[in-house]
C-alpha cells in the first residue's frame, strides 16, 4: 500500500516578505468558527439620541477629551513625586534603621496649610532585576546587579541568599509581540526584530497546521526570541525590617529599592484646605486651564 503523502510546511525566503496582518489572519482563520463570518464591511447604524441622551453623550465626550491631558499630567507628576518622596523616606529609614511611618505631604500659602496628601509606602514590591538567560546561574546575575548598583559584594551576596526566593517561570511570548513588537519598561514601542518575526511566523504555522505536517525547526536565536522568562522573585517575610543591614549608606538603600521596587504612591489629596468654596472652585478652574493650555507636561 502506498504511503499517504504528508504535507510539508517550510519557511522560505519569500515568507519573510509576508505581512504581519496576513500571518495573524491565517492564524485566526484556522480557529473553529463560532459564528458565520460576514464578508465585506457592514455599514454602521446610528442610535437616535433624544435631547436628554445627547446631553449625556456630550458630557461623556467632553470629560473624555479633558481627561486625557489631565491623566498625562497626573501620571508624569506622580512618577516624579514618588522619586522625591522615596529619597526622603530612605534618608529617614537609614537614620532610624527601621521602617518609618508613612509621611504627610503639604504646601503652605500665607503661612497656613494649603494642599495636603499622604504618601503610602506599602509591603508590596516589583522586582526590577535583570533577565537571566538559559544556562546562567540566577543568583550570580542578581548578586552582580546589586554589586553594580553600589552594594559591597558581601552585602549583595547576603541579600540575595537570605532575602530572595527564586521561582523562575518559563513560557512562550505572545505572537503579536513576536510579529509586531512590544512596549518597553518606559512605555516606548519596541519594534520586532527579524529574528522575532521569523520565530513568530513559525509559531503561527505550527498553530495553524492540521493533520500530519512538517514544520521547519527554530534556530537557536529564534528559540531565545520565542521564550519568555519571568524571574519569579519573591521576598521573604520581614524583609523591610532587615533591609538596612545590607546598606552602608542612604544611596545603597535607594539602590536596593531601585532593584526591588516598593509599591508606593501619593494618596488622600486635599486641595486648598484653607480657602472658602468659591476660592477653591476658582483655583480648580485655574489648575484645569493650566493643564489644558500646556497640553500636560
Amino acid at each position: 500500500m502506498a504511503k499517504k503523502a504528508t504535507k510539508s510546511v517550510s519557511v522560505s525566503k519569500s515568507s519573510t516578505t509576508e505581512s504581519v496582518a496576513s500571518v495573524l489572519e491565517s492564524l485566526v482563520a484556522s480557529l473553529p468558527a463560532i459564528t458565520p463570518i460576514v464578508k465585506g464591511k457592514a455599514p454602521k447604524w446610528k442610535i437616535h439620541l433624544d435631547e436628554e441622551a445627547q446631553e449625556v453623550f456630550t458630557r461623556w465626550i467632553s470629560a473624555k477629551i479633558v481627561a486625557e491631558p489631565v491623566m498625562q499630567r497626573l501620571e508624569n507628576s506622580k512618577d516624579i513625586l514618588n522619586e522625591i518622596c522615596l529619597q526622603e523616606f530612605c534618608i529617614k529609614y537609614f537614620e532610624s534603621r527601621s521602617r518609618p511611618s508613612n509621611p504627610q505631604l503639604q504646601t503652605e500659602k500665607n503661612n497656613t496649610v494649603d494642599h495636603t496628601a499622604s504618601w503610602l509606602f506599602t509591603d508590596k514590591f516589583k522586582a526590577k532585576l535583570p533577565e537571566v538567560t538559559e544556562g546562567i546561574d540566577a543568583k550570580s546575575v542578581y548578586i552582580s546587579a546589586f554589586t553594580d548598583s553600589g552594594l559591597h559584594p558581601h552585602d549583595a551576596e547576603s541579600l540575595v541568599n537570605n532575602e530572595l526566593i527564586l521561582n523562575p517561570v518559563i513560557g512562550v511570548r505572545p505572537i503579536t509581540d513576536l510579529l509586531t513588537g512590544h512596549y518597553g519598561s518606559g512605555r516606548e514601542f519596541v519594534p520586532a526584530t527579524e529574528i522575532e518575526k521569523s520565530a513568530g511566523k513559525k509559531l503561527a504555522m505550527f498553530l495553524t497546521a492540521s493533520g500530519k505536517t512538517t514544520i521547519e525547526g527554530l534556530t537557536d536565536d529564534e528559540k531565545i526570541a520565542l521564550i519568555h522568562r519571568d524571574s519569579g522573585v519573591t521576598l521573604r517575610d520581614g524583609f523591610l525590617e532587615r533591609v538596612c543591614a545590607y546598606a552602608k549608606s542612604v544611596d545603597q538603600l535607594i539602590a536596593i529599592f531601585n532593584l526591588i521596587r516598593p509599591v508606593s504612591y501619593p494618596a488622600y489629596p486635599k486641595f486648598a484646605v484653607g480657602d472658602n468654596p468659591v476660592e477653591q472652585s476658582n483655583r480648580k478652574i485655574a489648575a484645569a486651564a493650566d493643564i489644558l493650555g500646556t497640553n500636560a507636561d
